[in-house]
Parts: C-alpha cells; structure tokens; sequence
C-alpha cells in the first residue's frame, strides 16, 4: 500500500517558487517610490492651496496681496513661516540658499485656507523653528510663485505653481 502526500522535496520547491514570486512582486511594486509619489502629491496639493488661497484674499482685496507677500521685495525668495514660528532665516533643504522666513498667513488663515500646510517630512515643532518646507516668491508684477523646498528622489519635476 502506497501513501498518498508530498515528499519534503516537493514542499520546499513549492516554498522556494512562492518565494521568488513574492520578491518579484515587491520589486514591481517599489514601496519607497509609491511613498514618495505620495508625499510628493501632497507637496503639490499643499503648494496649490496656497496660492489659491492668496488669490483668493487678492480677488476680494482689489488686487491686495497678503501682509507678508506685499511687503516682499519682488524676486526675493521666502521661506515661508507659520504663525508664531521664529524669524531669521533658514536653507530650503533642497538648495543651498538662504531664505529670510515670513509669515504669510494674515489675512489668509482661516478664511481662505484652515491652516498653513506643512511639507510631509516635517512636524510642528520642527515648522516652528525651520519654516514650513514651502518657499515663496513675488516677481515685479505681482504674480505669486510657491514651491517645494523637498521633494523624493522619483520626482521628475521641480513642485512649483504660479499664479
């Protein structure tokens, strides 16, 4: 009488081929670009609140900019800060400028926009001293650009809108 299963060999083939289709799946699926893309899609959804929100204020303050942008000199870039957060000035992590930080949420928070958003890879405390991961910039005319300080290394595109 013969019995009826699976040798040891034929198990740990079975094991090793479930095992060489799991890796290469993990591969296709590149969790670490999948998390950037997602903390890059959040750069870009923060950056364009921003500056809906201040043409936004713009709109129904006659052409007025914010207290913090329109006192900007135009073409200088600015770390942008949140309330109550410290002055002076700090490096966008992803040049090696420095940025003097102003505070451009008067006028804005909370009546376009709930609160300033903070870039993904930051906390509060850390937005208190550094800024909020976002720089912004006034050209001679008025328009308004706002951009990512960071970005992952999957990006194909600096994170930039203007408006």
């Amino acid at each position: 009488m013969q019995k009826k299963g699976f040798t040891l060999i034929e198990l740990i083939i079975v094991v090793a081929i479930i095992g060489l289709l799991a890796a290469a799946a993990f591969v296709a699926v590149n969790p670490g670009k999948r998390v950037g893309d997602a903390s890059d899609a959040k750069r870009w959804s923060d950056i364009t609140a921003i500056a809906d929100a201040i043409s936004h204020y713009a709109v129904d303050h006659n052409g007025d900019l914010p207290g913090g942008v329109s006192g900007a000199t135009a073409g200088t870039e600015y770390m942008i800060n949140i309330a109550g957060g410290s002055a002076g000035s700090e490096n966008c992590t992803s040049t090696d400028d420095t940025y003097t930080k102003i505070d451009i949420s008067s006028g804005i928070v909370p009546t376009y926009i709930p609160t300033m958003p903070l870039d993904p890879d930051l906390d509060k405390a850390t937005a208190e001293d550094d800024g909020i991961g976002y720089y912004i910039v006034k050209d001679s005319e008025g328009r308004v650009k706002i951009g990512a300080c960071s970005e992952s290394d999957y990006a194909t595109a600096s994170i930039v809108v203007q408006r």
